[in-house]
């Protein structure tokens, strides 16, 4: 069934597949215009998530990348297009009078039209050929199998996920946990028997499955700094309108927050939490399949996959939906830029254009990000030079001092001349990490996270602790022998690895580094070992043969592929639920994760019933993760309250539902048997207060 239509897809003319793809757009618009339900989410979100950047592929004549790598583009060049072009039509339209350019008509009339002209260019560009789908040739029940298991893996989870919100029943989820790993096993003993296509579609799936169930936890969003996001990307979406002078923060300068959630909220009739809540997932999770696609050049696809999978198998990919969106785009686009910059299936003309769409779209998306993967390729380029003037390397590269001066002059033009504010963060962030070089070695000045892996000090004794511990430290390691392993057959004159990609791995292993033994930096060490990854997660397996080599191949392979599944185990917090201790935010309703993370109705509620009811100059107060519960709706909250110990005159105390129902006080981020207190040490501050609000899971005193 699948293959015939495939089949009549590919039998039409390359006038009759556009004009076919000009009749989708128009059915789009349709749905949208009508509000029908269902249908204008699914396709307002698909159509302009690929049909923009399929028709730029098209128009760029892109004809050597195959199925994999021209959805992958489709993808990055369609989210950058509507950061673009939204951005675009919100100054045009508002310059010619039009003060709601990001509302519904708005949009889909102005994007409709930009739109309609892609097919025509791609048609003038592609007159002697046609677009051609693979077809799936599954010749045996293995190889059905093995492309159909994967499939049901986003339904487990977004079926798991309502089953643990409304029942707290957390069986499919655990099921789906042991599931993908024993997949993975399959796939290792089943390798000579599955065409290479399964590959895309296994990694796409793991990674949709894994996203999906973090962040379908609860109906509210889960993290800190995403609240803030969320009321920016609110605000914009009711105001049908993008201003820098909004907010006078960094936040508004990230168009992955101020236009492209009330694009897509405009265009779907989706709510802006949900936008955050299954379009970002969805949009992120294309980043293992980069991995994937970057690794393949390099080995055979089998252990592209394995590469994939080591990146899904990190706590912080795992745990995305708790991350900052912006900084979940911004590693998209930068895993897009490392994809076209080592593709050899694109001209170089035609790379540099894509690679400036991607580096643009970095600045775009997130201010940090773009420091961090700027210096990574300054750094890159200078060594790369010095490289490429001893003779026995020859270097054909794209990445040049032309386009690291295009980047800079749009990093300075963005964030210094339009938006401001990033570009002071930017010199903060550049100040203060090599001031704090001076404090390499004062362990004093780190934070718990940088020295439970320098130091594994603040590791707990209980035996999943110590596990996970071993396992990460025991990957670091790899990942980091491996980086060292290649750049020395490099200098011996091998050319299985590219020079250029060597370079970047080395850099941006020592980027992570850097992260971890720098008491103050600007970008988190778990943030920067995620791009790292991007390129390091090969180096897992290569690490890990070099180590193993006295091992034969075998046995080498079986005790690696072992670690990886261990490694997946501990990052998805199933070894704490094992030996049960509850521990995972998305598999339970209680312990750490699950106190320091989910918002609770009543938490809600009271934040808006005091957003409504509050006196304007009087201020908030609370504990650490306070912010967390006010954060949505654009209150703010001092979160230093309880760890300053000092009284209030005039102030609003918010206690959240774990400060009522365990009397405990959150202090900062960190453990919470060295961060927490009980609520009865501050009871002092108390006094004078009465209670204005009390729904049994938050109150309010003043």
């Amino acid at each position: 069934m699948i293959n015939e239509i495939i089949e009549r897809v590919n039998n039409l003319s390359i006038k009759q597949q556009l004009i076919g793809i000009g009749l989708i757009i128009l059915l789009t618009d349709l749905l949208i215009i009508f509000d029908v339900p269902i249908l204008r989410q699914v396709f307002g979100f698909l159509c302009f998530t690929l049909i923009p950047g399929f028709m730029i592929v098209a128009i760029l004549r892109l004809d050597k990348p195959g199925f994999a790598e021209k959805f992958v583009l489709s993808v990055g060049l369609s989210v950058a297009f509507l950061m673009f072009a939204g951005l675009l039509i919100n100054e045009v339209c508002y310059a010619f009078g039009y003060k709601t350019p990001l509302s519904t008509y708005s949009l889909t009339i102005s994007f409709s039209l930009i739109v309609f002209g892609l097919p025509y260019l791609a048609y003038k560009r592609n007159r002697d050929k046609k677009f051609t789908i693979p077809r799936l040739k599954l010749k045996n029940k293995i190889e059905r199998l093995m492309f159909l298991i994967p499939l049901i893996f986003p339904a487990l989870s977004v079926l798991g996920m309502y089953l643990m919100n409304t029942r707290d029943n957390n069986i499919i989820l655990m099921f789906l946990y042991f599931l993908i790993p024993l997949y993975i096993i399959l796939i290792a003993f089943l390798k000579d028997k599955i065409p290479k296509k399964v590959y895309p579609l296994a990694v796409l799936m793991i990674s949709i499955s894994l996203l999906l169930m973090q962040s379908l936890k609860s109906n509210y969003l889960l993290g800190m700094d995403i609240h803030a996001e969320h009321y920016i990307a609110q605000t914009i979406a009711s105001l049908m309108y993008w201003d820098i002078s909004y907010f006078r923060n960094t936040l508004i300068a990230c168009l992955s927050v101020g236009i492209l959630p009330p694009i897509y909220h405009s265009l779907s009739g989706i709510s802006v939490n949900y936008v955050f809540k299954i379009f970002y997932p969805l949009i992120y999770s294309i980043v293992p399949l980069i991995v994937y696609l970057i690794s393949k050049r390099y080995v055979g696809t089998f252990y592209a996959f394995l590469a994939s999978f080591f990146y899904m198998s990190q706590m912080i990919f795992i745990l995305q939906g708790l991350d900052p969106v912006r900084t979940g785009l911004a590693v998209f686009f930068v895993g897009l830029c490392l994809f076209v910059f080592f593709n050899e299936n694109i001209p170089n003309t035609k790379k540099r254009i894509m690679f400036i769409i991607f580096l643009v779209s970095i600045v775009f998306s997130h201010y940090s990000t773009t420091y961090m993967f700027f210096i990574v390729l300054l750094i890159s380029l200078i060594t790369i030079l010095f490289i490429k003037g001893i003779k026995r390397f020859n270097l054909n590269t794209a990445l040049t001092f032309t386009v690291i001066l295009l980047f800079f002059t749009v990093i300075f033009f963005w964030y210094g001349q339009l938006t401001e504010v990033p570009f002071t963060s930017g010199v903060g962030f550049v100040r203060n990490t090599i001031i704090n070089l001076n404090n390499l070695f004062v362990e004093e000045l780190r934070t718990e996270a940088q020295l439970d892996v320098v130091t594994g000090k603040h590791v707990s004794m209980a035996v999943p602790y110590k596990i996970s511990y071993i396992t990460h430290m025991i990957t670091f390691f790899f990942v980091g022998i491996g980086t060292l392993a290649i750049v020395y057959s490099m200098l011996k004159g091998s050319k299985k690895f590219s020079t250029d990609y060597t370079i970047i791995s080395l850099v941006m292993l020592i980027a992570t580094f850097f992260t971890l033994m720098i008491p103050f930096y600007g970008y988190s060490n778990q943030r920067t070992y995620m791009v790292a990854l991007l390129l390091l997660s090969l180096m897992f397996f290569i690490g890990g043969n070099t180590i193993l080599k006295f091992f034969n191949k075998k046995i080498s392979f079986w005790l690696i592929f072992s670690i990886l599944i261990l490694q997946f185990i501990c990052a998805s917090y199933l070894i704490f639920q094992i030996f049960g201790i509850p521990y995972s935010v998305i598999l339970n309703s209680e312990g750490y994760d699950y106190n320091y993370y989910y918002n609770h109705e009543e938490e809600m509620v009271s934040s808006m019933w005091l957003k409504d009811n509050k006196e304007e100059e009087i201020g908030i107060y609370g504990d650490y993760l306070c912010y967390a519960k006010t954060g949505d709706i654009g209150l703010g909250c001092n979160t230093r309250f309880f760890k300053g110990n000092k009284t209030i005159n005039q102030g609003y105390i918010y206690l959240r539902f774990r400060n009522i129902e365990e009397k405990k006080i959150m202090l900062g981020s960190g453990y919470e048997e060295i961060m927490s207190r009980d609520i009865t040490d501050y009871h002092h501050l108390f006094t004078n207060k009465n209670e204005i609000y009390n729904n049994r899971g938050s109150e309010i005193y003043r």
